[in-house]
C-alpha cells in the first residue's frame, strides 16, 4: 500500500511536470509571436499572365517584413497551389525601411494550366531561421490565401494585407481623347478598418517641390473585407513625370503607402 501511494504522487508529479512544461512552452511560442513579430507578411498578391491579351497561366508575389535578428538568416515562403502539394521558394532581401524592419520580397514559380474554367488560388506562410531558431507567420494558423477564379459562384480575393493597411494594386498612364494631355488611372486596396473613411493620392510633377491631392472613389469590398478603391489624375502634360503616394484616414489615424519611402513614378 505504501509502495502505491509513492508511486501514486511519483505519477501525479510527473504529469503536473509535463502540463507545466506544455503551458509555458505554449505561452513561450505565443508571446515571441505576437509581441515581437520577428517575421510578418507586408501583403500579397495572385498575379495572372497574359500572352497577346489571352490569360495563360499565374503566380503569386509579395512583401515580407523582418527583424534583423542575425547577419544569417534565411526567409522561405512555404506554398500549395489548387493542386495540394507543398513547396518553398527563397525570399529575396531588398533594403531595410525606415522603422527598422528589413524587407523581403517572394515571387513563386509561374505556372500554365490548361483550362477553360480556372480556379487560381495560392495557399502559404512565411518562414523565417536566424540563429538556430524558426519563426512563422502562417496567419494565426489559418494561413494566408489568394485567389483568382472565372469559376461562377467563386468569389475572388486575389489580395491579402497583414502589416500592410493600404497598398497599391496598379496604375498606367493613357493619353486623354481629344488632347494633348493624358491622365494616371489607378486602383487601391486596403483593409476596410470603419465605414467612414478618406482615401487620397498626393502627388507632384516637380519632384515635391509642390503637390496637390485628389480623392479616390469607393468601388467593391472583396469577401476577406478587403476595399477596392480607384483614383485617376488628370491633365498631365506629356513630359511630366509624376511621383506620387497614397493616404488612406480612418478612426483618426492616417495610413500611407509610399512605396517603402521610395514612391511611386509614372
Amino acid at each position: 500500500m505504501k509502495n502505491k501511494k509513492i508511486l501514486n504522487r511519483l505519477l501525479t508529479l510527473v504529469v503536473a511536470v509535463c502540463l507545466s512544461l506544455t503551458v509555458l512552452g505554449g505561452l513561450f511560442a505565443g508571446t515571441a509571436q505576437a509581441a515581437d513579430e520577428p517575421v510578418k507578411l507586408y501583403n500579397a498578391k495572385l498575379e495572372t499572365i497574359y500572352s497577346n491579351g489571352v490569360l495563360v497561366g499565374y503566380y503569386s508575389s509579395g512583401k515580407i517584413a523582418i527583424q534583423n535578428l542575425g547577419a544569417t538568416k534565411t526567409v522561405t515562403v512555404r506554398y500549395a497551389y489548387s493542386d495540394g502539394v507543398w513547396k518553398d521558394v527563397a525570399a529575396k532581401y531588398v533594403k531595410t525601411t525606415s522603422d527598422g524592419y528589413e524587407l523581403w520580397s517572394f515571387e513563386t514559380p509561374k505556372v500554365y494550366p490548361s483550362f477553360h474554367y480556372y480556379n487560381f488560388n495560392c495557399t502559404f506562410a512565411v518562414k523565417y531561421t536566424v540563429n538556430g531558431t524558426t519563426y512563422w507567420d502562417n496567419n494565426n494558423n489559418s494561413n494566408y490565401y489568394v485567389s483568382v477564379s472565372n469559376v461562377p459562384g467563386t468569389v475572388n480575393t486575389p489580395y491579402a494585407l497583414a502589416k500592410s493597411i493600404v497598398l497599391q494594386a496598379a496604375a498606367g498612364k493613357a493619353q486623354t481623347p481629344g488632347t494633348t494631355t493624358y491622365s494616371v488611372n489607378g486602383s487601391i486596396v486596403l483593409k476596410n478598418l470603419a465605414y467612414s473613411k478618406v482615401v487620397k493620392v498626393r502627388y507632384s510633377t516637380d519632384n515635391w517641390a509642390t503637390y496637390k491631392e485628389v480623392n479616390a472613389t469607393y468601388g467593391f469590398t472583396y469577401s476577406n473585407n478587403l476595399e477596392s478603391w480607384s483614383f485617376a489624375i488628370n491633365n498631365l502634360s506629356p513630359t511630366a513625370t509624376v511621383k506620387y503616394c497614397i493616404s488612406y484616414t480612418v478612426n483618426g489615424v492616417t495610413y500611407w503607402d509610399n512605396n517603402f519611402g521610395a514612391n511611386y513614378t509614372l
